[in-house]
């Protein structure tokens, strides 16, 4: 596969600065969802668009050791990037959320809350919002 400037970009290790690291079992048992490599997200939106490039430089990348992969909670049942993903990941950035912390924010229940992990409440981008923000000013 021809590396595209995306892929590269994906590719880079994330800076852990300030944020503890994620245990390598925990992505292990992502439930119901699970990591994809780069080559399958191409594979993917290619046989959806007959075009991935665009779609890839819109992943939710999670970087473990030397390879870059993406979770598959971000795709919509269109197999396309959620809009509420896109929108809750692009504000972890702007809070200096590093990505892997932000994919285990999406998949691990939130304390006292109604719902047991963000990923399970999409329809609800304001509070997601919220959530996520009170998670950035609290950092663990």
């Amino acid at each position: 596969m021809k590396k595209t400037a995306t892929a590269i970009a994906l590719s880079a290790k994330a800076e852990p600065r300030y944020w503890p690291a994620i245990e390598p079992e925990w992505w292990e048992n992502l439930g119901d969802f699970r990591l994809m490599t780069l080559e399958e997200c191409v594979q993917h939106f290619e046989a959806l668009t007959g075009d991935p490039e665009p779609y890839l430089q819109q992943l939710v990348p999670v970087f473990i050791d030397d390879k870059t992969f993406a979770p598959s909670y971000q795709f919509g049942e269109d197999g396309l990037p959620h809009p509420v993903v896109q929108t809750l990941f692009s504000r972890a950035l702007e809070l200096k959320v590093p990505h892997n912390s932000f994919t285990h924010w999406m998949l691990t229940p939130l304390p006292v809350q109604n719902y047991p992990r963000p990923v399970k409440a999409l329809g609800h981008p304001g509070r997601l919002m919220e959530y996520l923000e009170d998670f950035a000013r609290n950092r663990p």
